[in-house]
C-alpha cells in the first residue's frame, strides 16, 4: 500500500468511495437489462407470425447493441473512478483486477 496522499481528506476520499458504488451500480443494472431484454425475446421468439413481431426484434437487436455500448461505458466509468481513488487513497491496484490486461 502506497500513502494516501495528503491533498485528499478524508471526506473527499469518502465522496470518491460512494462514487464508486454509484458507478458500480449502474454497471452491474446492465445486467439486470440485458436479462430482461433476454426475456422477453425468448417469450416472444416462439410465437412470433407477422411482420411487426419481425419488426420487435429488430428494435430489440438495436437496443442490445446500444446496451452494449452503454454497458462498456459504464464499466469504464466505474474503473476510472475505482482508480482516481485508489490512487487518492494510496491503494495500489493489481495490473489485472478489472480483468485480462489488453
Amino acid at each position: 500500500m502506497s500513502e494516501i496522499d495528503p491533498k485528499f481528506g478524508p471526506l473527499t476520499l469518502s465522496d470518491l468511495e460512494n462514487r464508486i458504488q454509484v458507478k458500480w451500480d449502474e454497471y452491474q443494472a446492465t445486467y439486470t437489462a440485458f436479462t430482461v431484454l433476454h426475456r422477453i425475446y425468448m417469450e416472444i421468439i416462439g410465437s412470433a407470425t407477422t411482420l411487426l413481431d419481425l419488426e420487435f426484434f429488430d428494435v430489440l437487436d438495436i437496443v442490445r447493441e446500444r446496451m452494449t455500448t452503454y454497458q462498456a461505458d459504464t464499466r469504464t466509468a466505474y474503473r476510472d473512478t475505482y482508480m482516481t481513488w485508489a490512487d487518492a487513497a494510496g491503494v495500489e491496484v493489481p495490473p489485472d483486477y478489472f480483468g485480462p490486461v489488453e
